[in-house]
């Protein structure tokens, strides 16, 4: 108990010369939560309240710049970078109902943006312009992670490569080019080795090499 009591003296020291390195780095949300620790460990502890009321002016400075530039590119439509400055205000004035607000708006234009990508990735699916649709995907996935249509997308993507590559292998195999039709085979192959359809033809194609074995060694 002298051990844990001794402990517990030093932490709220620590904690409050913490507090003030990260207040004077800008960091008010990580200097608020220690002080807040200070204050959960200590209720009476005069110094976590005062730097607490201290830092507010600054606080509410440093969320004042947040939502002016948040604002700004709400205007340029960079709606990704301003939802993350207005997520980073929040958490430092998590009673803003004005940045709630603006989370608000930008979501609703942030979904309106996602729907139009997708649109148009689809459609460049459907004009075989495979590169151009997977940038779009990805695109939506940097802002929405979670964003399950983006990755069904990419997986059709995927799919349909494989199919055009495996129908390449075909029509190299059927002009008896096979080693170039191994070699794509193989590389299907190397990245999913349960493609049937590949494993098939993989097969048949070196059977047909079989009797070029000798020639070739020789």
């Amino acid at each position: 108990a002298d051990h844990t009591s001794e402990a517990l003296e030093a932490k709220p020291l620590k904690y409050l010369v913490e507090a003030r390195t990260l207040e004077g780095k800008g960091n008010y949300v990580e200097a608020s939560k220690k002080n807040g620790q200070v204050i959960r460990m200590d209720p009476n502890n005069s110094d976590a309240r005062t730097q607490m009321t201290e830092m507010q002016p600054r606080v509410q400075t440093h969320v004042k710049q947040l939502m002016n530039t948040g604002d700004s590119l709400m205007d340029k439509k960079n709606y990704e970078r301003a939802q993350r400055l207005y997520e980073q205000a929040l958490e430092s004035d998590p009673e803003n109902k004005l940045l709630t607000l603006r989370l608000q708006d930008v979501a609703a234009l942030l979904k309106q943006t996602t729907q139009s990508s997708l649109a148009r990735a689809k459609s460049l699916v459907d004009r075989n312009q495979l590169d151009e649709a997977q940038r779009e995907y990805e695109r939506i996935l940097s802002s929405d992670a979670r964003n399950t249509q983006a990755r069904t997308g990419l997986e059709a993507i995927k799919t349909r490569r494989v199919a055009d590559q495996v129908e390449q292998g075909k029509t190299a195999f059927n002009e008896a080019k096979y080693i170039e039709a191994l070699s794509i085979f193989s590389e299907i192959l190397q990245r999913d080795d349960k493609n049937r359809e590949a494993k098939t033809m993989f097969d048949k194609t070196r059977e047909a090499l079989l009797p070029e074995v000798d020639k070739f060694f020789k």
